[in-house]
């Protein structure tokens, strides 16, 4: 083989437009859940103070009580979230592909 067929040059031109659409999407998509994971990060902290303003609102029989002690176990069930986290988008560099000889 001499040179690439025009078969092949066709081939390899349709696997570089394939990598480099797939590569948008997945960098889109990373982007998306980036930004819904600081969304529901940020309403789980909203949802934490609420219940502490609710809680610390109460007086201190009504802590003690039964419905205390059930609200504060709820509570406590949100205080141990672990805040989701963000991904880092993959090196999706090409360019080696792209570069071979034709």
């Amino acid at each position: 083989m001499l040179r690439l067929s025009a078969i092949d040059l066709e081939m390899k031109n349709i696997y570089e437009i394939k990598l480099v659409t797939l590569s948008s999407k997945i960098e889109n998509t990373i982007k998306d859940y980036n930004k819904t994971v600081a969304i529901v990060n940020e309403f789980v902290k909203d949802i934490q103070q609420q219940q502490k303003d609710y809680y610390d609102a109460q007086s201190a029989n009504w802590q003690k009580s039964d419905k205390g002690n059930n609200y504060d176990s709820w509570m406590f069930d949100w205080l141990c979230y672990s805040s989701l986290k963000e991904i880092e988008c993959p090196n999706m560099e090409f360019d080696e592909f792209k570069v071979l000889s034709v």
